[in-house]
């Protein structure tokens, strides 16, 4: 044939097989497009943008391939001193694959009970063979870099904190795979003193006999160890950068939700407790601390009526000597700075010192805070943390290398 009618003859016999098979990879990748949720999110432009693309090269196979081919491929004919047999189907390459595929499909079909059957075993056995392979959103590997995020005792000074973090960058950096170690104290959006996060930067992976995971496996089990015997919450996760850290949670995350703090607590503890006997789960932890250090001041409402003292007053003179107070505003080179008036160190420290600091008085000019009130020394959360405008808390893991987020136990 003319090369302008094999073109067409040829297009228009694939034609239906062309098409059947592009819209069969559009249906799988448009419904990708339009999934909800944080699966949804990272998928949507992926399926989008496959299903646009496999429209284009059905386009293309229709058009711009079949112009090019009656233009571009030139068949020599027998009469013009070409030889029969030369084309790519009896090539050294391509010639023993169509025989063979020629056989397979030609067996095939006079088979096709037994393929139907052996079809439909294929897609059953991809149940049990699912339980047997890791499943994980975002695949681990290899960057050359990891985050340690520890929290010590509530109440600990920032000092003994940066302290503490120091001694464990110290001991990460004598690992012969590790580069140099980034130490952040009191980094979080809270500026929390009692917080800290490393960021452990090793080796090329070229330089360096253990990969990633050993090498966190090792500050986990050896450098981490002693101080999580004292008290310390310390978890290993994979790193995002320097200043990426402070323990932005796991890689699995259950959350708990509700209006109290002490159950919310119980439960996520008892969740706790059981996660932590899977094989396979580190780091396992709450997003709850509790444990700092309060003083609650409870009012004496007949006293404070008989003193002249109401109960605004009193919370606001607290506020004043205690928490501070912006008074007035101080400019200097074209800048403003606040200025804020509270009572010193000293003097609000410690239940005796708050007990003394004066409450004005409707009869009396001022009494002493000690004469109207009572004092508890306690413990509360350092945060609470709120979903949907209900308290919630978080329990995180991190997963060890081969492990499925999809588990097995049941907690």
């Amino acid at each position: 044939m003319p090369p302008h009618q094999a073109a067409v003859e040829a297009t228009r016999e694939i034609g239906l097989a062309v098409l059947a098979t592009t819209l069969s990879l559009v249906a799988i990748f448009v419904p990708v497009g339009f999934m909800s949720g944080m699966v949804g999110r990272f998928m949507k432009s992926f399926g989008l943008t496959m299903a646009f693309a496999i429209m284009v090269s059905l386009v293309v196979s229709f058009t711009l391939t079949p112009m090019m081919s009656a233009r571009w491929l030139k068949v020599k004919r027998p009469d013009d001193g070409g030889a029969v047999g030369h084309d790519s189907k009896h090539s050294k390459v391509f010639g023993p694959l169509d025989r063979v595929y020629t056989r397979m499909l030609e067996w095939s079909m006079a088979h096709r009970g037994v393929v139907a059957v052996l079809t439909l075993l294929v897609l059953l056995s991809s149940v049990p063979l699912f339980r047997f392979v890791s499943v994980n959103f975002i695949t681990q590997d290899d960057q050359s870099g990891f985050d340690v995020s520890v929290r010590a005792a509530e109440g600990t000074s920032l000092e003994a904190t940066e302290v503490m973090a120091n001694r464990i960058g110290t001991a990460i950096r004598r690992l012969p795979e590790v580069n140099y170690t980034l130490a952040t104290v009191a980094g979080d959006g809270a500026g929390t003193l009692n917080s800290a996060s490393l960021f452990v930067k090793l080796k090329p992976i070229a330089d360096r006999q253990r990969d990633q995971f050993a090498v966190m496996a090792d500050v986990r089990d050896h450098i981490l160890a002693p101080f999580i015997a004292q008290g310390v919450r310390a978890s290993v996760g994979a790193g995002g950068g320097p200043g990426g850290g402070g323990g932005g949670g796991g890689g699995v995350q259950f959350v708990f939700q509700g209006p109290q703090v002490t159950e919310l607590q119980r439960y996520s503890q008892q969740l706790l407790a059981k996660v932590k006997t899977i094989p396979g789960v580190v780091d396992a932890d709450t997003s709850l601390n509790v444990g700092k250090p309060e003083m609650s001041i409870r009012m004496d409402r007949p006293k404070a009526a008989d003193l002249g003292v109401p109960l605004s007053d009193a919370a606001e003179a607290l506020r004043l000597l205690v928490g501070g107070y912006a008074v007035t505003t101080y400019n200097e080179a074209g800048e403003q700075y606040e200025v804020h008036v509270r009572a010193e160190a000293s003097d609000r420290d410690t239940a005796a010192a708050i007990g003394r600091l004066p409450i004005p008085s409707s009869r009396l000019g001022s009494v002493l805070l000690e004469n109207v009130a009572s004092f508890a020394a306690g413990e509360a959360p350092s945060d609470i943390r709120r979903l949907g405008r209900q308290r919630q808390v978080t329990v995180s893991v991190n997963l060890l290398p081969g492990t499925s987020q999809i588990g097995r136990a049941h907690v």
